[in-house]
């Protein structure tokens, strides 16, 4: 068991603002039990905290406070298909450490459990209760139930079909009633490579609000989206081009409304120039007597350009919008910025790669992530991992796709690809999806996790890159190239880097990946974009 942490942030304002001390003592405990083929992994925290943060709606409220903070997890997974995960969380309101990727006010309880089927298709169950506000006149309580599926399916029919499926029914319930509404939802999203260089893919969403109220209304949406993307690469320069159509229908007696979305999206990259242009036609047509219709064009360009520490941008937005009564609206926004980064890597000592041994069986997912050498003939990276129980989910033209839970107490989506020339493997990489249905909290936890997974494999990176802060929206902070998060290490085979890179797609992931050579750990662009 580790020794009792404590921690200390002090922070000093300017003269006639409040300063912040504060103080958390902790107890953390974590352990592994095996049973029958299974591992379980049970880690618990207990924090204390006092001191000083930003207060309710005004900072003296938050002057010389306490609160705890408490954390249990269980979670199995093994060699047989099934893995679980029990989670309490426990957050008094005033327990708000600085830099605490956690929700003041928080109590929740989760059980998650999963099913591997043998073609890589995973199948996955949840029931979350949140009670939010603790502490206040009014808490907010939410129950889910949801079932979700993610991987390949019709396998024997169709060749490289990949879904992302979740369903669930949620209630949302205050206190004083001022809330009570009953969500029923349900997302669908199918993926396929129609051609080398072209990837098909068609979305569907039905979503169900039933409020209680007296005098409320019940809304029904339904949505479709489909569209195709063009990847191409010549020479230096490389991008895609996606155009795709949506259809949204709303039913409500107060908002019944049917729209259109043609739109179109075009990423570029030429060295260390990026450029993002999307453009997209909303026709409104509202039903509803007295409603009124409109069509709205948005233009949206985003250009930027890295030379060493420096960041050169031009942001543009451009908005039309006509309305059936009444005049047009026409809106221009314009931005051009420059940036330094003054930082430097810092000189540390670097903890050579854990490596598994010839014939030994590596005993975690990362470590059979990094025996698999490069340079390696593609037949015997396959037979070792068919020995592993692996099976592959797409074959691409110099592509190998598993879909596999590699890292077992992560249980977002995993997919492990061997990227390969002439049968030879040349590049490997772990890709994790976030989870969009997630509270920001969880995303960042999500992030975090991963994080500390591949310190303990890995020890400390040869160097590492941060820029930003995280906000409210991490993922559309991360696709707008607010944040970046970077680590690396050296490899007998060449560069080990674990982050969230930018996509050409603007997709939003963590990737670990093991590559001869890779882009400056400054340029974002670094992901294997084949893969979407």
């Amino acid at each position: 068991m580790p020794p009792p942490s404590f921690i200390q942030h002090v922070l000093k304002r300017n003269t006639g603002t409040l300063n912040r001390n504060q103080q958390v003592v902790g107890l953390a405990w974590e352990n592994q039990l095996p049973l029958g083929q299974d591992q379980v992994t049970i880690e618990a925290e207990a924090d204390y905290f006092t001191g000083d943060h930003g207060g309710g709606t005004t900072a003296a409220l938050g002057q010389d406070r306490q609160g705890h903070g408490l954390f249990l997890q269980i979670s199995g997974q093994g060699k047989s298909p099934l893995n679980y995960r029990i989670r309490y969380e426990d957050y008094s309101q005033d327990y708000q450490p600085a830099g605490a990727v956690i929700t003041p006010g928080l109590r929740s309880e989760e059980g998650h459990v999963g099913w591997r089927f043998p073609t890589g298709l995973q199948a996955r169950g949840r029931f979350q209760h949140f009670r939010n506000n603790r502490g206040t006149a009014n808490p907010l309580d939410t129950y889910t139930a949801g079932l979700g599926l993610s991987g390949p399916v019709f396998t024997s029919v169709i060749d490289n079909l990949t879904i992302r499926a979740d369903g669930f029914i949620q209630e949302q319930e205050t206190e004083n009633l001022s809330t009570d509404t009953t969500t029923t939802s349900l997302s669908v999203g199918l993926t396929k490579p129609l051609f080398p260089n072209i990837t098909g893919n068609a979305d569907f969403f039905y979503q169900f609000l039933n409020p209680h109220g007296v005098g409320s209304t019940n809304t029904t949406t339904w949505q479709g989206k489909t569209g195709v993307v063009y990847a191409f690469a010549h020479q230096e320069v490389s991008g895609t081009v996606g155009p795709q159509v949506l259809s949204r229908r709303v039913l409500n007696p107060a908002s019944d409304s049917q729209d259109w979305q043609p739109s179109v999206n075009l990423n570029l990259v030429y060295g260390s120039n990026t450029l993002n242009f999307s453009q997209r036609i909303l026709f409104q047509d509202r039903m509803s007597p007295g409603a009124i219709s409109a069509t709205t064009m948005t233009t949206n360009v985003n250009y930027r350009v890295r030379y060493e520490a420096h960041t050169l941008g031009v942001e543009m937005d451009w908005i039309t919008r006509d309305p059936t009564s009444g005049g047009d609206t026409e809106s221009f926004r314009f931005g051009l910025f420059w940036r330094i980064e003054f930082d430097k890597p810092a000189a540390t000592l670097v903890m050579a790669p854990r490596t598994s041994r010839p014939g030994e069986v590596p005993t975690s997912g990362l470590e059979l992530f990094n025996s698999l050498r490069l340079g390696t003939p593609l037949g015997e990276v396959r037979d070792r991992l068919t020995q592993q129980g692996f099976v592959v989910s797409q074959e691409r033209p110099g592509l190998l796709i598993y879909e596999v839970q590699l890292l077992p107490l992560i249980p977002q989506r995993q997919r492990l690809v061997l990227a390969h020339d002439d049968r030879i493997l040349q590049r490997t990489v772990l890709i994790i999806d976030f989870d969009p249905n997630q509270p920001t909290p969880s995303i960042l936890q999500t992030f975090d996790r991963v994080r500390q997974l591949v310190l303990t494999q890995y020890g400390t990176p040869r160097t590492f890159f941060e820029e930003g802060e995280f906000g409210d929206d991490p993922l559309g902070e991360l696709r707008r190239q607010e944040v970046s998060r970077a680590l690396e290490w050296e490899h007998p085979d060449g560069l080990l880097r674990y982050g969230i890179p930018q996509r050409v797609d603007l997709q939003v992931r963590m990737e670990l990946t093991l590559a001869p050579t890779l882009q400056t750990i400054r340029d974002p662009l670094w992901s294997l974009q084949q893969v979407q």
